[in-house]
């Protein structure tokens, strides 16, 4: 609680606004109290305002002039600023929110497509549903999925709820020996891909799989759109694991890749 904040009127009539606390502390140990200057004489009721912060202020820790003035970092147990209780504070509060932007953002992925998972995390992906919300589309363009034809080419249908497409997400996910329950939007998704845990190394190779899953989505939505090719979507997690073998080739030690690599016939 600020007293500026909850003394509203007594800090506008006062005449010592700019003063240190050390000087009204030194000033209550001359005179053996608290004493406040006004600009005017208090009415009735300000004067019941004046006993009142009296009251409060009697409740308050007693202060030690002597120990000189410094700010203290609440959130750390030492009271210092660091980074490191700065990152704690925002992953108690923010939690999974937090960890996606390493997910998008720390991985080995080339940097067009992790710019792609960032768009889709943040819902700026230019699907035909997201056109027409924002006027670049008027409402009697078709916004059917070119995919299964059926329902509106939405952010979380096209990259997770069309029916080829989540079979392809079970399909890598068996490929890792991994079951799940299919999420319901896609920051969904992130947030529970990033709740696997594992070796450092398997999760270098385990965060490139959303990523090269999107782009193959993406890249094939583009090719029925723009090109009228047919989507082929039985071979997408094939072409998802071959990608991902050839950036963890490309990136990461030899050693590490080997095994994914020959899983995915590279």
């Amino acid at each position: 609680m600020k007293l500026k904040d909850e003394f509203p009127r007594l800090l506008s009539l006062s005449t010592e606004k700019e003063v240190s606390l050390e000087c009204v502390v030194q000033r209550k140990e001359g005179v053996g109290g608290w004493h406040l200057n006004f600009r005017r004489s208090l009415r009735s009721w300000e004067e019941v305002e004046v006993v009142r912060l009296y009251t409060l202020l009697a409740e308050v820790p007693p202060l030690r002039p002597t120990i000189p003035d410094s700010l203290r970092w609440l959130r750390s147990s030492s009271g210092k600023f660091t980074v490191a209780a700065v990152r704690k504070w925002l992953a108690a509060h923010h939690g999974p929110k937090l960890m996606i932007p390493t997910l998008l953002w720390g991985n080995v992925a080339p940097p067009k497509v992790q710019f792609l998972g960032w768009l889709i995390w943040k819902g700026r992906v230019k699907t035909t549903d997201f056109l027409q919300r924002i006027g670049v589309l008027n409402s009697s363009v078709s916004n059917v999925c070119p995919f299964c034809k059926a329902e509106p080419e939405s952010l979380n249908h096209i990259f997770l709820m069309c029916r080829g497409i989540w079979e392809s997400w079970t399909e890598l996910l068996n490929w890792w020996d991994v079951k799940w329950v299919l999420p319901t939007a896609v920051v969904d998704l992130l947030h529970w891909w990033m709740g696997f845990k594992g070796k450092k190394i398997i999760m270098n190779i385990w965060n490139l799989v959303p990523m090269a899953m999107f782009w193959y989505i993406w890249k094939i939505r583009n090719d029925c759109i723009f090109n009228g090719g047919q989507p082929n979507l039985k071979e997408l997690s094939e072409s998802v694991k071959w990608r991902v073998a050839l950036w963890a080739k490309s990136n990461l030690p030899a050693l590490v890749t080997s095994s994914i690599c020959s899983a995915a016939g590279i």
